[in-house]
């Protein structure tokens, strides 16, 4: 079977995990990054492959992938000859890090990142980055915005799918661009909930090994992919003071730091804007490939 293809965002965190997990399986695969603020994912190609138009999205062979999950899955079973992400269900091991990944998808990064700028004492946050409220916020605008009169003029360009791209359609009209204070209201005691339960198996961790190791022990699994990646997009929203900083939480301030050293986070971590960032809107359908060329002399990829 030929390699993987991963059609992906740079700046997404769950496409960040799944790069993540390819990194750590060693698998060879092709990439193609995805300019969603031009709204690529909605040229027809694409929505060929993926009628949900969400990055990631995996295709092996005649096998589509769209749920992040299922993609990092699917690719631990597929390459089963490379080291396990996911251990044995039936082991204590594996049992921990499916309660790890359990708790660590309870931290709605969405809707902090949308809230964020509307909370009182906004100013006090320190953001690293801008991505979180002037880059995601502006790409829920800009698809708001735009979507609706590129989906029409795409139905009428190709009426096979017009059913698929009125879907889409309907859904950038009904895109809410500020949480509702229900949805906010459960978001941040939640995520609070989610660190103070991390810290306190962090330490359960480190007094039984002597040492801060990953999650389920020595190794590094998928519960290690999903909770460094969510500290990571914690971080640059400036809420790393919130959670863990200021010795609040000093064991998830030390797990943090552990994971963004990893080979694989380094390698694949988003290339996030310092400074004002401005959103450039426009509307394309890239006919452009890429030429096969690698992405880095150790990332196992090739560009599409």
């Amino acid at each position: 079977m030929s390699d993987p293809i991963l059609y992906y965002s740079e700046k997404s965190l769950h496409c960040h995990r799944v790069r993540v997990a390819l990194y750590e399986k060693g698998i060879r695969y092709k990439q193609r990054c995805m300019d969603v603020a031009a709204l690529e994912n909605l040229s027809d190609w694409f929505v060929k492959i993926n009628p949900d138009t969400k990055v990631p999205t995996l295709r092996h062979g005649d096998k589509i992938l769209t749920d992040p999950d299922d993609i990092i899955r699917y690719l631990d079973d597929a390459f089963v000859g490379k080291s396990r992400l996911f251990p044995d269900a039936s082991t204590e091991e594996g049992k921990m890090c499916e309660y790890f990944i359990r708790i660590a998808e309870k931290i709605d990064i969405n809707t902090l990142a949308l809230a964020i700028p509307e909370l009182p004492g906004f100013d006090e946050y320190k953001l690293k980055n801008s991505y979180p409220t002037s880059y995601y916020r502006d790409l829920m605008k800009g698809f708001q915005d735009k979507a609706p009169e590129l989906c029409e003029k795409m139905a009428e360009r190709y009426p096979e799918l017009k059913t698929t791209y009125d879907d889409i359609r309907e859904k950038a009209e009904k895109i809410r661009l500020s949480p509702d204070d229900e949805t906010l209201g459960v978001a941040l005691p939640l995520s609070t909930d989610v660190m103070t339960k991390l810290e306190m198996e962090l330490k359960r961790n480190k007094d039984a090994k002597g040492k801060m190791t990953w999650l389920c022990g020595e190794t590094f699994t998928a519960a290690d992919i999903y909770f460094s990646t969510t500290l990571r997009a914690l971080y640059d929203l400036g809420l790393d003071d919130t959670f863990w900083g200021n010795e609040q939480r000093p064991l998830v301030a030390e797990y943090f730091l552990k994971g963004r050293t990893q080979s694989s986070f380094v390698q694949t971590a988003p290339a996030l804007d310092d400074g004002a960032y401005v959103m450039k809107m426009r509307v394309v359908q890239p006919e452009v490939k890429g030429q096969g060329q690698p992405c880095c002399g150790e990332y196992p990829c090739t560009i599409i």
